[in-house]
C-alpha cells in the first residue's frame, strides 16, 4: 500500500476548517441557548455577529 504524504499546507488547511467548524457550533449553540432564554438577546447576537463576520470578510 502506498504510503501518503500530508503537506504542512495541508495540515494547515485542516487545521483552520476544523476550528471554522467549532467556532460556528459554538456561535450556534449560543444563538439557539440565548432563543431559548430571550428572543431580543438572540436577535441582538446575531446583529453581533453579522457585524463581525462583515468586517472579517468584506
Amino acid at each position: 500500500m502506498p504510503v501518503v504524504r500530508v503537506s504542512a499546507a495541508d495540515k494547515a488547511v485542516e487545521k483552520s476548517r476544523s476550528k471554522m467548524n467549532e467556532l460556528f457550533e459554538k456561535a450556534r449553540d449560543c444563538y439557539y441557548r440565548l432563543a431559548e432564554e430571550n428572543v431580543g438577546e438572540a436577535s441582538q447576537f446575531v446583529e453581533s455577529l453579522e457585524k463581525i463576520l462583515e468586517l472579517a470578510i468584506n
